[in-house]
């Protein structure tokens, strides 16, 4: 699957740098190549392979303040948010979030600031501050309501119902 990715990273790469001269579209292309290497870090983050997934995300990022893309920028923060939550990092995962959080919130896009809201959730519950916790989550399907975002409020829910379940609150579960 790595080798797949890493063709198709490849292919986008060498078509961006194509693009650049043919139809001058030098965002597009690096957006796309961006979006290839997060898939790319997802994809090795998923095998466990952290080294592999980080350098991707680092190429991500990268691409991402090389073309001023700041909603490039929050993705790739959040994946490497993701990933420190993966390998236990906590503190350094809060701290990738809430930057990604930060650019969210100054692009005005509520899905991917509830997304962050819910992972900062997540992560104090990790840490066990299930009152953080529950606060992220509360203001996370708040921001769901309003930008009628039903998957993410469907998620957040199931969040807080995990999160009641896993104390022994079950009839606040259901």
């Amino acid at each position: 699957a790595v080798e797949v990715l890493e063709e198709y990273l490849s292919l986008v790469s060498q078509n961006a740098d194509r693009r650049v001269f043919i139809s001058k579209n030098f965002d597009d292309s690096r957006r796309e190549e961006v979006d290839a290497c997060c898939m790319l870090g997802r994809g090795c983050q998923a095998m466990g392979d952290m080294s592999s997934a980080s350098e991707a995300l680092k190429r991500a990022l990268a691409l991402s303040h090389e073309s001023g893309d700041r909603t490039g920028e929050a993705k790739c923060l959040i994946a490497f948010g993701e990933l420190y939550r993966d390998i236990w990092a906590t503190r350094r995962a809060c701290e990738h979030i809430e930057r990604a959080l930060s650019i969210c919130i100054e692009l005005h896009d509520k899905a991917g600031e509830a997304k962050c809201v819910t992972l900062l959730g997540m992560l104090h519950f990790a840490r066990g501050d299930t009152i953080a916790c529950m606060k992220c989550l509360e203001e996370s399907l708040a921001l769901c309501k309003q930008s009628v975002l039903s998957s993410s409020e469907a998620e957040c829910l199931m969040n807080i119902g995990d999160v009641h379940r896993q104390q022994g609150s079950i009839a606040q579960a259901q």
